[in-house]
């Protein structure tokens, strides 16, 4: 990721109307300091159809969950059951698509879509990887990577399994 190509998270909102970002990152970290590749981060976003972008960050609680397991067989095959559970580490996103501007003729639609990123884990990552939490260099690539990984959830869902019947019929038709 080229530097010269990030821009400061804070003033991304003021370079584009259709990039929006509310994220409450601890005050002790220099947020004017966190770069987001807004070009490559537009780009993405045209190709996966998207007209506005919210990006909103978030405190909540580390989601666990649980799953059955044998804990121990004793010698004469009865089993002895337990609840582990674990936090899944790939669930620091959620994104949500705002489908309402479509329209029964077109071929491809554009909508709009919010990407919600939990900083606690954003931190958990960021401490995992040996990096300091006070220095904002260290948040970057896991911040854009949290932006490309929603963009790219979120464009599928809208080009692959967001059509209807008609939009399908309807491509199929006007490009035959």
């Amino acid at each position: 990721m080229a530097k010269e190509r990030l821009l400061p998270i804070t003033y991304a909102g003021g370079y584009t109307p259709r990039f929006s970002v509310d994220i409450p990152f601890p005050s002790w970290l220099d947020a004017d300091s966190i770069g987001v590749d807004l070009p490559l981060t537009i780009v993405t976003m045209n190709m996966a159809g998207i007209t506005n972008l919210d990006i909103k960050g978030q405190n909540k609680p580390e989601v666990r969950k649980s799953v059955p397991m044998i804990a121990s067989v004793s010698p004469d095959g009865s089993a002895t059951a337990a609840r582990g559970g674990f936090a899944d580490p790939n669930d620091f996103f959620l994104t949500d698509l705002d489908s309402r501007n479509r329209s029964f003729l077109h071929n491809v639609n554009w909508c709009n879509a919010s990407i919600q990123i939990d900083i606690d884990s954003l931190a958990k990552r960021v401490e995992q990887n040996k990096g300091s939490l006070r220095h904002p260099a260290e948040w970057v690539p896991h911040l854009n990577t949290a932006l490309r990984d929603g963009l790219r959830k979120v464009g599928t869902k809208h080009l692959l399994w967001n059509l209807k019947w008609h939009n399908i019929l309807w491509a199929s038709w006007i490009n035959t």
